[in-house]
């Protein structure tokens, strides 16, 4: 890959070195010789757990590796056998006896903080509104390259992989949002995902049902681009990505924001649909309260 050209004296811009180190205990990260990075998150090399920290560092990262000019395409996706783990939500109803964010932290220190009913309000700005509006900001405006989302298993947030332009699904998969089986308005970009995805009425019953998806059923639907077996979906992307990587590269760039427009449209609405989803979890049930005993919310 040719070195991209710039003008001397201009401030430096970050390097894989850097961040791949910065992040390495939650993604890996490979770069072929014509700049296609394929970015996995995990955890000790394995299925990574939904957390908080991954909350936050999805946005960091994507910001990170969109500013390094030498990515040329971006292949997003996760570790072994499942999206993320824990991808079958429990039945109703819900354990209220512990506060709801305790169940996304995995630092004892975290989730003292998280059982304490005086931080919610701080926590529910910082790391759930904040870090969820800017993470499918993220995905949309921070990658300027063609972006390959790969739902490599099942698991929750796949709005990650459907906000991609290209989006690869694994034969074993499915796809489930669980906002209304955990008595949650979906209000954080998995409407705009599915609505973009598969359409109004489509979107709509699966949002209000809990509908799980099976691959072949996205794929029919316009979902996905593509469905394959898992042990073949990383080697496809990587064949997608350098048949992009061949192409100019200004008009390869140009090219992928005229298609995004739409979506970074679409978007815009999650800064006002993700505090409607807390303001109803808060005021429809305590869960996020929990019960902590001899301990009055100061709030």
């Amino acid at each position: 890959m040719p070195p991209v050209k710039t003008l001397p004296g201009m401030p430096a811009l970050p390097k894989l070195a850097d961040y791949a180190e910065k992040y390495r205990d939650i993604f890996t990260f490979e770069r072929s010789d014509s700049g296609v990075l394929l970015v996995k998150w995990h955890e000790n090399g394995d299925t990574a757990p939904w957390t908080l920290v991954m909350h936050r560092s999805i946005p960091e990262m994507l910001k990170e590796a969109g500013r390094d000019v030498e990515n040329e395409v971006f292949i997003l996706g996760g570790t072994g056998d499942d999206f993320f783990r824990h991808q079958k939500i429990p039945p109703l109803p819900l354990n209220t006896d512990i506060a709801a964010l305790t169940g996304f932290t995995n630092q004892p220190a975290q989730e003292e903080i998280c059982n304490d009913p005086d931080s919610l309000f701080w926590l529910s700005y910082e790391h759930i509104y904040y870090d969820g509006c800017r993470m499918v900001e993220s995905i949309v405006n921070d990658i300027e390259v063609p972006t390959i989302g790969v739902l490599n298993g099942s698991g929750i947030h796949t709005e990650i992989a459907l906000l991609c332009d290209i989006t690869l699904m694994a034969e074993e998969a499915t796809i489930a949002d669980p906002h209304m089986n955990l008595n949650w308005a979906a209000g954080d970009g998995i409407q705009v995902a599915f609505r973009m995805a598969m359409g109004y009425k489509r979107s709509n019953y699966a949002l209000l049902t809990g509908q799980e998806i099976d691959a072949q059923t996205a794929l029919d639907w316009g979902m996905v681009n593509e469905v394959l077996p898992r042990d073949k979906i990383y080697a496809r992307a990587r064949e997608l990505g350098e048949s992009f990587a061949t192409r100019n590269r200004i008009l390869r760039r140009v090219n992928t924001q005229i298609l995004r427009g739409p979506l970074k449209k679409m978007v815009q609405e999650v800064r006002g649909s993700l505090g409607s989803e807390m303001f109803a979890t808060m005021a429809a049930h305590n869960q996020h309260f929990g019960k902590w005993p001899g301990k009055e919310s100061k709030n």
